[in-house]
């Protein structure tokens, strides 16, 4: 009887101690695949015309990888989820890029290389992939589309759900690409596009989205001769805020540029010219900036010996400043008189010296 008990005992312990390590096992196994991943990890299968190299495209930033027996790799961190494409060299189209974020992401790829244009180009076409919540959200919407996008009351039911993803995730690209795609056409209303919009943080890396969106809501103030100028303030390298409207009383001359922008350096050395003989008669030059890259930015002011005061939109051409504007190109630039009003808008080096011979004193 006593062994008996004894061995009730052993079995109940060897049970409760194998269900304890079962249990112990299972959470470990789902808190390592479920806990915050701090780094991106690519792990791609490819097929078709099989490449030797293949590039990760995001943001501002390039990545390659060897291509070995169809498979590829990509490692890295990005700040927040941006747009990412792939790229096989010389020439490619990808037929859908995707949202990348810090997530073991498996991909699959096939590659066609095709006559286009005189031009053999790579089309790459994204099979499978998995790893992201992004995505998640993705196949989430476009079965919210597909269920309801035929019904009578879809523009309200589009509304709530994209404002619903952009209060919960305002720097999102996502939001921010599908609130410009809905707006653009015309499936959503001015004010429910008005309404979305400021639920979108501005420091979303979806700046062309931004732009787009500006467009339609922003009315632009036109540079137009004879109209007043609507003030406006950056800042400077410093990180001080300069506004327009600290040089009424003068002749301003607006000049919006950019490092890469070579019409622009070229035009900055003649402008020096004009500047150093008129500075002293009432006469001031704003510079305005729309590069993307600050270092870039300061970099090309040294080197051209700027003098003037110098503002800058990290936005670029998707930014605030040339979507209030409607500047689609560079240069360009805008005379003010001492009042306010816009006297020239894209004038040429022997204008604008006509122009401040004849209105500055002498």
């Amino acid at each position: 009887m006593f062994l008996r008990f004894q061995n009730l005992i052993l079995r109940y312990i060897i049970f409760n101690v194998g269900a304890f390590f079962l249990i112990l096992i299972s959470t470990t196994f789902y808190c390592c695949n479920h806990k915050h991943v701090s780094r991106y990890r690519i792990s791609g299968e490819i097929t078709g015309d099989v490449p030797k190299y293949i590039y990760l495209y995001h943001g501002n930033e390039r990545d390659s990888s060897k291509v070995t027996n169809g498979k590829f790799y990509f490692v890295g961190n990005v700040k927040s989820p941006v747009l990412a494409s792939l790229d096989v060299p010389p020439v490619s189209t990808i037929e859908d890029p995707f949202y990348l974020e810090n997530a073991n992401i498996d991909i699959k790829v096939k590659v066609e290389k095709k006559d286009y244009k005189n031009l053999k180009v790579n089309f790459i076409k994204i099979e499978e992939f998995l790893g992201t919540e992004t995505h998640n959200s993705q196949l989430e919407f476009e079965s919210f589309k597909e269920k309801f996008s035929n019904s009578p009351d879809w523009n309200q039911r589009l509304y709530i759900w994209l404002k619903d993803y952009i209060a919960k995730n305002p720097k999102h690209p996502y939001g921010v690409d599908l609130l410009s795609r809905f707006a653009r056409d015309s499936t959503l209303s001015f004010n429910q596009i008005k309404e979305l919009y400021q639920l979108v943080d501005s420091t979303t890396n979806a700046k062309f989205s931004l732009a787009e969106i500006r467009k339609i809501i922003l009315p632009a103030k036109r540079l137009v001769k004879g109209n007043n100028l609507q003030n406006f303030k950056l800042p400077n390298k410093d990180s001080i805020m300069v506004s327009t409207s600290k040089f009424k009383g003068k002749v301003l001359y607006i000049d919006f540029w950019a490092s890469w922008c070579k019409p622009c350096r070229i035009k900055n050395k003649k402008l020096k010219n004009i500047y150093d003989h008129f500075k002293n008669h009432n006469f001031e030059v704003l510079g305005v900036s729309l590069d993307t890259d600050k270092k870039e930015w300061i970099r090309a002011m040294d080197l051209d010996g700027l003098q003037w005061a110098n503002v800058i939109d990290l936005g670029g051409l998707q930014g605030r400043i040339a979507a209030n504007f409607g500047i689609t190109f560079l240069p360009y630039d805008m005379l003010v008189d001492p009042n306010g009003v816009i006297i020239g808008v894209n004038i040429d080096n022997a204008q604008l010296k006509l122009i401040l011979n004849e209105s500055l004193p002498e």
